[in-house]
């Protein structure tokens, strides 16, 4: 059930709500009472080159239209002096990616700003060209402002940073277990009293599955190159047959999922695939698919410690708390799928996955989410098909 009324107002369209509360705020003569504070200190988030003088006199719209071109909020200098049409705040609480609308702004003579969920949701070319602004700075803002509780608007604002910070906790928490920074039983403190104090649905929840294969992804980049085995999309893999980068999708009838196809499985290195099936691919090419599936609620972590609070049972990352999530191999190709349930292959694989292209399943539990974990689960995987070559040997000490 929802806590309070800012998440009955979020439980629509989330950037609408978002933009709206925003615009909100950063209009002055709004009854909030907070005057031009939060909207000083955005702007004071800007290069000073800009021009935006953060006690300057602005108006606010939301859904601001130019053209074929829509706005999430537009902040428009009212002086007759200025020379700005204005900044554009492109808001991307539940995007991830590279925007290119930001390029059409630009030319049409605005100021873009992005205001992102976490720094990892705004891709690394965009963060490079553009403004960005994260719902952390926004919450702290606000928690730096004196709120008198008993103002009901001010109340609303209280409410909405709590809502903020609640929502944001679960993606750092997820994000420093990951990096190794905190160990599994603070995360799930942290994830368990935040999911607990939220009203987390299944969205929220695909988005924070979402985050962790940007996330993972990214660090796959950085710290294990031997799995980055291609950079194309999927039509242009298939059309030039080549490889994929590693694929997330949100996957609304089932689990969000991150996968790659080899188009070249022989021709990857350091991998390739084993040679007993060179002849099955030039009769019919193999195209081999690794692909996670995770489900993490965070909702689970909050109910198992409520009801294992009075017993005092030992936390650990090993335990069955709210986590779904498997890792598979998977081809198209029939007559490599019939090969492998043969010796030696039957042995080593289990093949009785859930999809019919996917040989091989295995799950992973809370204790396998790190990066570093996953990255060699991942590689362990694919070495039950695949030969590696050691000179390619990946440093095992995360940067």
């Amino acid at each position: 059930m929802p806590k309070n009324v800012i998440e009955i107002f979020a439980r629509g369209n989330q950037e609408l709500f978002h933009s709206a509360f925003l615009a909100w705020l950063m209009d002055d003569q709004a009854d909030h009472g907070l005057g031009k504070q939060f909207r000083a200190e955005l702007l004071r988030q800007l290069p000073p080159e800009l021009g935006y003088e953060p006690e300057g006199e602005y108006s606010v719209h939301t859904e601001y239209q130019v053209g074929n071109n829509r706005f999430d909020i537009l902040l428009k200098p009212n002086s007759d002096r200025s020379l700005k049409n204005g900044l554009v705040l492109e808001n991307k609480i539940k995007s991830f990616g590279h925007y290119s609308q930001a390029n059409n702004y630009s030319q049409l003579g605005y100021d873009v700003a992005f205001l992102a969920l976490l720094p990892q949701t705004i891709s690394e070319d965009t963060r490079n060209h553009f403004i960005t602004i994260n719902y952390r700075f926004i919450c702290n803002t606000l928690g730096n402002c004196l709120l008198d509780k008993e103002n009901w608007h001010q109340r609303l604002v209280q409410e909405y940073k709590e809502f903020l910070n609640a929502k944001l906790t679960v993606y750092e928490s997820l994000y420093e277990y990951c990096l190794g920074n905190i160990d599994f039983s603070t995360y799930a403190t942290k994830v368990a009293l935040s999911a607990g104090t939220s009203d987390f649905g299944d969205n929220d929840i695909r988005t924070v599955n979402y985050y962790y294969y940007h996330v993972l992804r990214d660090y796959i980049r950085s710290n294990a190159p031997d799995l980055c085995f291609g950079t194309a999309g999927y039509d242009e893999a298939s059309k030039n047959i080549v490889n994929t980068n590693w694929m997330i999708e949100k996957n609304m009838r089932g689990a969000p999922f991150m996968e790659a196809l080899s188009f070249q499985p022989f021709d990857t290195p350091p991998w390739s695939l084993h040679t007993e099936f060179k002849d099955m691919h030039e009769r019919e090419s193999i195209v081999i698919a690794p692909r996670l599936e995770v489900w993490l609620d965070p909702r689970g972590l909050a109910m198992w410690l409520k009801a294992n609070e009075a017993e005092n049972v030992a936390l650990t990352a090993e335990r069955d708390m709210g986590l779904q999530a498997t890792i598979m191999l998977g081809t198209w190709n029939a007559e490599m799928r019939a090969a492998l349930r043969r010796h030696p292959y039957q042995e080593v694989l289990n093949l009785r996955p859930r999809a019919t292209r996917n040989f091989h399943a295995e799950f992973v539990s809370m204790a396998d989410l790190p990066f570093a974990t996953m990255t060699a689960r991942i590689r362990e995987m694919m070495l039950k098909v695949f030969d590696r070559a050691e000179k390619n040997e990946p440093s095992a000490q995360a940067s």
